[in-house]
């Protein structure tokens, strides 16, 4: 144990508001986040690894959202936010930009879903790299032939472009795999496979 831990605290505050109208609707919300005596990994004041207060760190943003329902099968969604991070209380694994556009088409027991995400300045806590911004694509084929019985298949990409990337080409095949559910034995059978181009 680490007798000099101190215990984290973490203050919230939002603001949101959400309206629908017909097939259309959107939310708003904005937000400030603080959170000191941050706890993690590190090496404890007797020199020994073990849990330590790591610091803190504050941000504050917004976020956008909308849906609209274009016909009774078909329906988009897009999203935007942003976070404001203090320079020198930045939080490792915080983007500054999210955004995300999507699409979903339904027609009885058969449903598709394609999503496009593209996340930037993400910081890494790297000197050599601290900012990355890439983009990711995913879309899921489903078809219930009964009732508790799901099948799909999703796949998704990745297209990573930063100013000193590690990847030898700037978008590559993550994964794509096939999954077979069965919700009235609560038991699941997967493939999976990657590739890099």
């Amino acid at each position: 144990g680490n007798i000099e831990l101190k215990a984290e605290r973490l203050w919230n505050y939002e603001i949101s508001w959400q309206q629908i109208i017909g097939p259309f609707s959107y939310k708003a919300n904005v937000f400030y986040l603080k959170a000191d005596n941050l706890v993690g990994t590190g090496v404890k004041p007797d020199g020994k690894p073990g849990r330590i207060n790591t610091g803190a760190f504050e941000n504050a943003g917004y976020e956008l959202q909308a849906s609209y329902n274009i016909t009774p099968h078909v329906s988009i969604h897009a999203n935007h936010s942003y976070i404001h991070q203090q320079e020198s209380k930045k939080q490792t694994g915080t983007p500054e930009y999210i955004d995300c556009l999507g699409v979903r088409w339904h027609q009885g027991r058969f449903s598709v879903n394609a999503t496009t995400q593209h996340v930037s300045n993400l910081y890494t806590g790297s000197a050599d790299n601290p900012m990355q911004t890439f983009t990711l694509v995913n879309a899921t084929v489903a078809y219930s032939p009964i009732d508790k019985l799901k099948l799909w298949v999703r796949g998704e990409t990745s297209c990573v472009s930063t100013m000193k990337s590690s990847l030898d080409t700037p978008c590559h095949w993550r994964r794509l795999w096939e999954e077979l559910t069965s919700n009235s034995k609560h038991t699941t059978t997967q493939a999976s496979a990657s590739h890099a181009s």
